[in-house]
């Protein structure tokens, strides 16, 4: 919905400027339309399964079973009081009805997860209450970390001590944290993950957009963490189309750093497919008896792929395009065949996208 609305920002005047105030105009089934527009993109493109948070996720889980994909579906207990002038409130009760009416909704192609944004968003209190509920109902917890240099001195600022400590403290690590984006870490940082139960998520698209820096993944990997890759959302990106993401992914840190041996194609692949599956403790991200049937056909006939020798992970990281995928299988249910998305009406989607667009920015 908000793709194209604000570019050529730096992350705190896109979010607070820009996002947010718009976010703010969201209203009705706005967020299941959104959330059906990156379905289809993202099922066009090769993905099966994506991680979320946003606002109303009742509306996104009603789009993944709609649409048919598997998801991990982030639900925040810190909402805004709109009724008085309490602000910030903690709903507990709101969180625990969400997992009872979702985890394992839709044959099991969806699972959930606990939203807390970031650290600088909340007070250390609010943080803790949700923390305490994520480790009594079994849920990972999913968070934006140190994706700027401005958050990394605000969070040290506010809390006293580095971001993962103040995490650690508050028992984020009793339960596997997700944690997004992770640009602003240093050997401490690395050092001190070596242990922890958290699955730092690669943005590489969205954090050279937003002018947010380059995540050292690479020391990371050496440091045998499981890194996992992501797009962030369309609003940042500005798409979701993970083959490309890969390609980025791999070649960013091999320039960067001058050396062609960083990151390379399979881990890379790695961390898109197997790593995520890992984060999310499912069974997905490989093809062997027991697994789901998630599986993405691409054709290789394409110019771009000719002459179409060598090894088939390189090609996809480095030559492949989003448009080579042809088929797409979700739990061994057809939803792509022959580039035509089965059973959703595209048009309706986009054309509805479109409405809320102009609503937005009359």
């Amino acid at each position: 919905m908000l793709r194209n609305i604000a570019n050529d920002m730096k992350l705190e005047d896109w979010l607070f400027g820009r996002i947010l105030p718009l976010e703010a105009n969201l209203q009705g089934d706005d967020y299941y339309w959104g959330t059906m527009l990156a379905a289809c993109e993202m099922i066009s493109s090769g993905t099966t399964c994506f991680l979320d948070m946003y606002l109303d996720m009742e509306q996104c889980a009603q789009a993944v079973l709609d649409s048919k994909m598997r998801a991990n579906i982030s639900k925040n207990t810190l909402t805004s009081d709109k009724k008085t002038d309490r602000g910030t409130i903690f709903d507990g009760k709101a969180y625990e009805q969400f997992v009872k009416k979702y985890r394992g909704a839709g044959n099991g192609r969806i699972t959930t997860s606990m939203e807390i944004h970031s650290l600088y968003l909340y007070e250390p209190e609010l943080i803790k209450q949700s923390v305490d509920l994520a480790v009594e109902t079994n849920s990972i917890i999913h968070i934006h970390v140190l994706e700027t240099q401005d958050e990394k001195k605000n969070i040290e600022a506010k809390y006293k001590m580095r971001a993962l400590e103040a995490m650690d403290r508050m028992g984020m690590f009793n339960v596997p944290v997700v944690a997004a984006h992770m640009v602003h870490v240093d050997d401490v940082d690395i050092q001190f993950m070596k242990d922890k139960s958290i699955y730092p998520v690669h943005n590489p698209t969205s954090n050279l957009k937003l002018a947010s820096g380059v995540s050292p993944v690479d020391r990371m990997l050496k440091e045998g963490i499981c890194v996992c890759l992501g797009t962030d959302g369309a609003a940042s990106n500005n798409n979701v189309n993970m083959i490309e993401e890969m390609h980025i992914a791999s070649l960013i840190h091999k320039g960067v750093n001058r050396d062609s041996k960083l990151v390379s194609a399979r881990e890379t692949f790695q961390m898109a497919t197997l790593n995520g599956a890992n984060a999310l403790n499912s069974k997905i991200g490989k093809l062997e008896e027991g697994s789901p049937a998630d599986i993405v056909l691409l054709d290789e006939t394409g110019i771009h792929n000719a002459p179409g020798f060598g090894d088939p992970v390189e090609q996809i990281v480095y030559s492949m395009q989003g448009s080579d995928v042809k088929t797409v299988i979700i739990d061994g249910e057809t939803v792509m065949k022959n580039r035509e998305i089965i059973g959703l009406d595209t048009e309706k989607i986009i054309a509805e996208v479109k409405s809320i667009r102009k609503r937005l920015e009359s």
